[in-house]
């Protein structure tokens, strides 16, 4: 991460707070895509104790046309319209940014192989004449911390003729489309296009083709790919038939093999805590709350996908057809059809609640009315807590440092109940982890 973008999140000069405090806002001025989600904005007030950032449902990614069509620029937009009032056209989006931390950020942001590559393009005449496509699979080593070059974050020009460019798994860029177009989560572009202040350098997020190795530990840090590993190293094209034709492959091993990273190990791996390793995405604020939320998101996605295209492998519903004819008096057969199964080994689905609950009803119909009723919340003043924050951190706003250390409260405090038998012997318990606004809390339930 470039030095003076690190003093903007650590710094405790004026600067320095008030970017720590408007760091979405900040975030969202330069971003690609937009961001959309229903979210508590009651919690996510700036005058509260406590800021949380809280999303119900699903969050998507939008990428706009190049050209703005009545409104003022936005997002990518602003890195290729007008570039000459980029300043005032930027201020003009928010009342409570600074101008001198938009210019630095600007200066910060002008190595980022994405807005390079928007930038290019106002000196392409005839740009409505082509499909402009960013790359969805970046061509790093996803162990290393290798920073990208502009041939790594590929972006392809495809002639307009060319019909098979628009069937791709490329993030398509139009010039007039009068619409926004979701980019997909398994895309390797999703994080650093929504979240280009954690990922100055253009650095790819997860996607589909990260391979999985068994021995990661005997691998150097500074290890090159091997050649069956390399992608061709390509910035524009006129003519792209083949190498499309490769990455479309690769996509669709990615998604069948088992022996390539899931989201789920791809961001528990990226957001340890390391001693020898300087992560400031964990020192980030309130901008990496909202990361945490969108990562989780996306696991939950990969999980109901993945529920969604395997359904043989679950007990399905096979009669719902028929049922459908009976109750609905349906005699159209294609609207006759199957119903998707969600199991409950998916964790907060229906079934797996309805089978959590059942479970602790047979509890209390066998051992009685329980004996103990005991409750832990989360304390940010726990020392193994504070002893992790830097002097810039707040508590609420490192939320994988709270997680880490309530669980481990959470095994202790269970060996203390169940071997130790501090309350005696315990011959049924049960319990449950609840979020009060940013801290967990624990209800322990014994007979």
């Amino acid at each position: 991460m470039p030095p003076r973008l690190r003093n903007l999140y650590t710094g405790t000069c004026a600067k320095s707070k008030h970017f720590q405090t408007y760091i979405r806002t900040y975030n969202n001025l330069f971003a690609f895509t937009s961001l959309g989600a229903t979210y508590d904005k009651d919690l996510a007030k700036r005058n509260r104790d406590i800021y949380t950032f809280r999303v119900q449902g699903q969050m998507y990614h939008f990428i706009d046309d190049l050209y703005p069509r009545e409104r003022r620029p936005r997002n990518l937009q602003l890195y290729f319209y007008d570039n000459d009032n980029e300043v005032g056209s930027r201020m003009a989006c928010s009342d409570k940014i600074n101008e001198l931390i938009v210019k630095e950020l600007m200066d910060i942001l002008k190595d980022n192989p994405y807005s390079i590559f928007l930038r290019s393009l106002t000196a392409i005449p005839n740009l409505q004449n082509f499909h402009i496509a960013l790359n969805c699979d970046a061509g790093l080593d996803q162990r290393v911390y290798n920073l990208p070059t502009t041939t790594d974050i590929a972006a392809i020009q495809v002639d307009e003729n060319d019909s098979d460019a628009t069937h791709t798994p490329h993030v398509q860029i139009y010039t007039h489309s009068d619409n926004t177009h979701k980019i997909n989560y398994y895309f390797g572009c999703y994080d650093p296009l929504q979240y280009p202040l954690l990922f100055p350098f253009g650095q790819g997020g997860w996607h589909c083709s990260i391979k999985k190795f068994r021995h990661p530990e005997n691998i150097p840090r500074n290890r090159t790919l091997f050649d069956s590993e390399q992608l061709p190293n390509i910035n524009i094209f006129s003519s792209v038939d083949g190498y499309l034709d490769m990455e479309t492959q690769n996509l669709e091993q990615g998604k069948c093999k088992r022996n390539v990273v899931s989201v789920r190990e791809y961001y528990y791996y990226k957001l340890q805590m390391r001693n020898d390793d300087e992560d400031e995405i964990l020192h980030t604020g309130r901008l990496f709350q909202q990361y945490s939320v969108d990562e989780y998101i996306k696991l939950e996605t990969q999980r109901l996908d993945f529920v969604v295209f395997n359904q043989d492998l679950f007990r399905m519903s096979v009669l719902q057809g028929l049922l459908d004819v009976l109750r609905l008096g349906e005699r159209d057969a294609s609207n006759v059809g199957k119903q998707t199964f969600l199991p409950n080994s998916f964790i907060g689905g229906p079934r797996d609640i309805r089978q959590r609950y059942m479970d602790a009803i047979v509890l209390v119909q066998h051992f009685g009315k329980l004996d103990l009723f005991i409750t832990m919340t989360c304390n940010s003043s726990w020392i193994e807590i504070e002893e992790h924050l830097s002097s810039s951190d707040e508590a609420q706003n490192r939320s994988d440092l709270i997680s880490r250390v309530f669980r481990a409260k959470i095994e202790e405090l269970k060996t203390d109940i169940l071997k130790r038998n501090i309350f005696g012997k315990v011959v049924a318990f049960m319990y449950t982890v609840k979020k009060n606004e940013a801290y967990p809390m624990l209800i322990f339930l014994l007979f």
